[in-house]
């Protein structure tokens, strides 16, 4: 039992020494020798790159504060540099001119009055050819009817005839001329009675002469145009049919025989007064 014992106490203080050089050398080799390498610093980490800055959108361009309407009743007007000019307006058309009236139609409207009036004309199937002619008119007016007298002479024309010979003709006459005015229109009714005096030569050579009486028939436009001091131009138009033809016969030939239709077309100048 004293052995036993004597060894555990011997065990004990033994494991207490050992213990006690352990420490010492552990913590002497725990300390840096000088002749020991210095420890390498260890490599620092590169530094992360800063976060990109948020996209943050540009701020729309606040609208311009409405310009306030200056109040009606208030009478105040709008800043001057706040003013917006007005703009600028076409000047408007002039008013269409209205045409000159007709003297003979405007002079006078509903009271008779007298017009005199002289022209020409050339008339085509009277004669043997195409023949000059003057005109003398006198007429009582208002402003919708006429009534005139109108004098004719065409002068003389001749040519060579369907039938081989020669003829040439005058005509010297009266026509009854009533009107009745519409839109600015003259449409009158004729009536001619005229002299014509022919004369000429057959084919054979045999010459002759005559006088006939040459009525006719028909109608006229006349289109009006006025003109300063009561004056107006008249364009005069005229279709006449002969119910009696005249004819020439030299030698017991017939020479030439009027066409039953003559138509005249001619100026004439107008003054009412």
């Amino acid at each position: 039992m004293r052995t036993s014992a004597l060894t555990v106490c011997l065990s004990s203080a033994l494991a207490a020494a050992i213990l006690g050089l352990i420490a010492p050398a552990e913590a002497f080799a725990a300390q840096p020798s000088e002749f020991s390498p210095a420890p390498e610093p260890a490599p620092q980490s590169p530094a992360p790159p800063p976060p990109p800055e948020p996209m943050v959108p540009p701020k729309p361009a606040s609208p311009a504060p409405p310009t306030a309407s200056p109040d009606a009743n208030s009478g105040a007007s709008p800043p001057v540099a706040d003013a917006v000019p007005p703009a600028k307006t076409a000047a408007p058309p002039a008013p269409p001119a209205e045409p000159p009236k007709d003297p003979v139609v405007e002079a006078m409207a509903n009271v008779p009055h007298v017009a005199l009036g002289a022209g020409g004309a050339i008339a085509f199937g009277s004669a043997p050819e195409v023949a000059l002619g003057v005109r003398a008119s006198a007429e009582i007016a208002t402003g919708r009817w006429s009534l005139g007298i109108e004098g004719r002479y065409d002068l003389p024309a001749s040519a060579q005839t369907a039938e081989g010979g020669r003829a040439r003709s005058s005509l010297a006459g009266a026509s009854f001329v009533p009107c009745f005015r519409a839109k600015g229109t003259w449409a009158c009714g004729v009536v001619l009675a005229s002299r014509v005096a022919i004369d000429g030569a057959s084919a054979s050579g045999a010459s002759a002469s005559d006088a006939s009486f040459f009525l006719g028939v028909g109608a006229r436009l006349e289109m009006h145009l006025s003109l300063p001091l009561n004056f107006a131009l008249r364009i005069v138009g005229e279709l006449l049919a002969h119910p009696i033809a005249y004819e020439l016969v030299a030698g017991g030939e017939r020479v030439f025989k009027s066409s039953v239709v003559s138509a005249s077309l001619g100026p004439m100048l107008v003054r009412a007064f």
